[in-house]
């Protein structure tokens, strides 16, 4: 179907005009069916139609929530920047184990290319400060993790990847961690996931408590 509308004749829409071309069973035939193929592109609630290079198009319906952004040349759906409050639902707990295991609630789905600014706090409970606590992200590939920790009232490291397992010093048996992340993602979706363990096996319950929570804005 062409754009705009091409009429297949030359005259005017007018009768009882002197040198008026007469209005025609042919022109309006043709003007109902550019018409009722603008109509018939629409296949769906929520449909909407466009000029696209050569003539119209169909936009199909986008998700809830989506808001309409104009591209280069024609408009898309697009999903408004995300903000999510992820809690941990339950205590969660390791006793002598170094190794690695995925957290139970503290797990953000993340798109390819996206980029998000995380705030983490983790309340923590150990018999002792013996075990200390390891920890680090695991995340899609082609993605990339950017940390920083605080513990204590004086302590903030600087920590570039965090995929690389990280101490954290119990300097009480009960302590509260902050953790900054910048995630930059890849070509591939997936989980930016927390893991942790104790950093030395110690046969005593160290618990990540409920309500911990990680804070994630879609920056991108």
């Amino acid at each position: 179907m062409a754009f705009p509308y091409v009429p297949n004749y030359g005259g005017n829409w007018q009768t009882g005009v002197v040198g008026a071309t007469p209005i025609t069973e042919a022109a309006l035939d043709n003007l109902e069916t550019q018409f009722q193929s603008i109509i018939d592109l629409l296949t769906t609630r929520g449909d909407i139609s466009y000029r696209g290079a050569a003539t119209w198009e169909r936009l199909a319906k986008g998700t809830e929530g989506q808001f309409l952004r104009q591209g280069a040349n024609d408009p898309a759906w697009a999903s408004i920047v995300d903000n999510q409050a992820i809690f941990k639902a339950g205590d969660e707990s390791v006793n002598d184990s170094i190794v690695l295991q995925n957290d139970d609630d503290l797990v953000l789905a993340v798109g390819a290319n996206d980029v998000w600014l995380i705030h983490m706090l983790l309340y923590l409970i150990s018999a002792t400060a013996n075990p200390d606590l390891d920890y680090a992200f695991a995340v899609p590939a082609g993605g990339a993790v950017r940390i920083m920790d605080a513990w204590s009232d004086t302590t903030a490291n600087p920590h570039s990847d965090g995929t690389n397992e990280r101490t954290v010093a119990l300097v009480n048996a009960e302590q509260y961690i902050q953790i900054i992340c910048l995630y930059i993602g890849g070509g591939t979706a997936g989980n930016l996931q927390l893991q942790w363990a104790q950093h030395a096996a110690v046969a005593e319950d160290t618990t990540v408590k409920a309500n911990s929570f990680m804070l994630c804005h879609q920056l991108v």
